[in-house]
């Protein structure tokens, strides 16, 4: 049964990637794409799916980017103080913070 079940998984990666690479993305499988195309839907942003830039940028404004990160819940990840940067500057429109 879970045989069947990988090999159905296969299938549709298979033809995600087809659909993918007829807009350009050369390996959906890269780390993180796949999570950000999500994160980008959820947002309204539109995805980059270059490895060398931003996560993403706003649908309006190209000019504006960016970063996702993410962590466990109940894991340290990249720091409080450092999530609540990113807490401020993506919920608050506050672009200044670094």
């Amino acid at each position: 049964m879970s045989r069947n079940i990988f090999r159905q998984i296969i299938e549709l990666v298979i033809k995600a990637q087809e659909l993918a690479r007829s807009v350009g993305i050369g390996n959906l499988l890269q780390p993180g794409l796949v999570r950000e195309m999500i994160i980008a839907d959820l947002l309204d942003h539109t995805v980059i799916t270059s490895k060398r830039d931003a996560d993403a940028c706003d649908s309006q404004d190209s000019s504006i980017k960016y970063e996702y990160l993410s962590c466990k819940e109940g894991e340290s990840g990249q720091g409080k103080d450092h999530l609540r940067t990113v807490a401020r500057r993506c919920c608050c429109g506050d672009r200044t913070a670094a």
